[in-house]
C-alpha cells in the first residue's frame, strides 16, 4: 500500500497507522493506571511486534509464491 499515491490521499497515512496508535494508548493507560509494570508492558509490546512481523513474512510470501510460479 503506498501511502501517497499518484492522487495524493494522506487519509491512507491515517487510516494505516490507527492500530499502532491505540495500541500506545492502551499500552500507556496500562502502566499510568497501575495495572502493569512498564517491563510487563514492554516485553508484550516486543512480543507482539514479533509475532505481527512473523504472520506478515509468513503470509507476504504465499502472496509473492503464488504470484511467481503461476
Amino acid at each position: 500500500m503506498d501511502t501517497f499515491d499518484e492522487d495524493g490521499h494522506p487519509w491512507k497515512l491515517f487510516v494505516a497507522s490507527l492500530p499502532s496508535c491505540g495500541a500506545v494508548f492502551v499500552a500507556a493507560s496500562r502502566v499510568s493506571d497501575y495495572w502493569h509494570h512498564p517491563t510487563d508492558v514492554l516485553a508484550g509490546s516486543i512480543l507482539g511486534i514479533i509475532v505481527a512481523y512473523v504472520s506478515y513474512k509468513q503470509q507476504h510470501y504465499k502472496v509473492h509464491y503464488h504470484l511467481d510460479h503461476y
